[in-house]
């Protein structure tokens, strides 16, 4: 297999980012912290021979013209973001936007138990008599629906945590200054499921 060579954007050290996923098939690609990448991996080949096959494509891919461009333009032209600014402000609109939609599920999910709390006081009572068919009581119908609207808005807070998690990892990266803002979307998002706080990064 040949010599993986320098990045030929930024003249930067390359590497292989590939990884297996949870149904066995390797993923990924020859990456550069500069963020240029090279095509994905045949995931219908053999892993060596689609190594292989995007080492060579990497190896003989041409830089750009550099011409008189800035080191903000070439950063432009490879990732279409312009500064660090740029790219710390995407993530406060993303992680902004994901806290207005986790406090709003759990606001939701709050109004559903408090105007349910009856039907479960009820639910309960009714369920301990022998002589009534639980699964056909209303009371217990309305409960089950309940259940399942919660679950769902709990469900789509999880995703969007696990979202955040991705945010985290570009970050160490990318983004500076960006802690405080993590921690507090995260915070929200561990209330909203668990009850608990996400315990602060050393240094907030």
């Amino acid at each position: 297999m040949s010599e993986l060579k320098p990045c030929p954007f930024c003249g930067s050290e390359a590497f292989e980012d590939i990884w297996e996923n949870k149904f066995g098939v390797f993923e990924g690609s020859i990456a550069c912290d500069c963020g240029a990448r090279s095509e994905d991996l045949e995931e219908d080949m053999p892993l060596n021979e689609a190594k292989a096959i995007i080492i060579e494509k990497w190896n003989t891919r041409t830089s750009p013209e550099v011409g008189e461009k800035s080191p903000e333009e070439l950063l432009k032209s490879i990732t279409g973001l312009s500064s660090e600014y740029e790219i710390n402000v995407i993530f406060r609109k993303v992680m902004a936007k994901q806290r207005q939609i986790i406090q709003s599920q759990q606001a939701e999910i709050e109004q559903w138990k408090a105007n349910h709390a009856d039907v479960v006081a009820r639910n309960r009572i009714l369920s301990q008599r022998e002589d009534l068919p639980v699964d056909r009581l209303p009371a217990h119908k309305e409960l089950e629906r309940s259940q399942a609207r919660v679950k769902e808005l709990e469900g789509v807070i999880a995703d969007l945590e696990s979202d955040m998690e991705k945010i985290f990892n570009h970050t160490c990266n990318y983004g500076k200054n960006l802690g405080h803002h993590l921690y507090q979307c995260r915070k929200i998002a561990g209330t909203a499921l668990y009850g608990i706080d996400e315990p602060a990064p050393e240094g907030e």
